[in-house]
Formats: structure tokens, C-alpha cells, sequence
């Protein structure tokens, strides 16, 4: 472990390197500045999208279920079908339907 005496001649040394050069120091700063900024953003994203729960009571029981067509294209589900998926379940407590775009597979 280094002394304090130490520790602090090393910072004394750092600062006058970094007076005798701001050029150098400006461009090391701003680098720095600009990778923790990106990892912060980064993490941000990550943890909001796929790190933090769903803002809903027991969300790790959520499922979607889609149709798929043979070439495995996202396909739109017919009222029909979606009835018959309805009135012949047996394995989730609650179903409803969702409506938008045909082909906007989010899963």
C-alpha cells in the first residue's frame, strides 16, 4: 500500500505533467468525458429495455403469441381464430387481442 506522503507527491506530479501540456490534457479529458457519457447511455437503454420488469403487477407472467406464415413472416391473427383461442383455453388466465399493423413483429 502506498503512504499518503507518496500518493500525494504522485498527484503533485500528475497535475504539473497535465499543466505543462493542455493540449494533450484537453484531448484526455474530453475522451473521457465522452466514454463514461456513451457507457452511461448505454446502460441506460440496456436497463430500461431489457433489465427492468414491465411497469405491471406480475409482468414475468406476460406472454405474447403470434402466427407465423410457412415462410416464418409475422402474420396478422383473424378475430376468428383469436374467438376460438378465447372460448378454448385452458392455460392463461386472461386473453386479449391486439390491434395494429400486419408484419411488426416486436418479439
Amino acid at each position: 500500500m502506498h503512504s499518503p506522503s507518496s500518493v500525494l507527491h504522485g498527484l503533485r506530479h500528475t497535475i504539473r505533467l497535465l499543466r505543462n501540456s493542455p493540449g494533450f490534457s484537453a484531448v484526455a479529458i474530453a475522451t473521457i468525458a465522452l466514454a463514461i457519457g456513451a457507457n452511461t447511455a448505454m446502460f441506460s437503454l440496456v436497463n430500461g429495455m431489457l433489465l427492468s420488469p414491465l411497469p405491471y403487477p406480475d409482468s414475468d407472467r406476460i406472454v405474447r403469441v403470434l402466427e407465423r406464415l410457412p415462410n416464418g413472416g409475422p402474420n396478422g391473427i383473424s378475430t376468428l381464430n383469436y374467438l376460438d383461442w378465447a372460448n378454448q383455453n385452458t392455460v392463461f388466465e386472461y386473453m386479449a387481442a391486439e390491434a395494429g399493423p400486419v408484419g411488426t413483429s416486436r418479439s
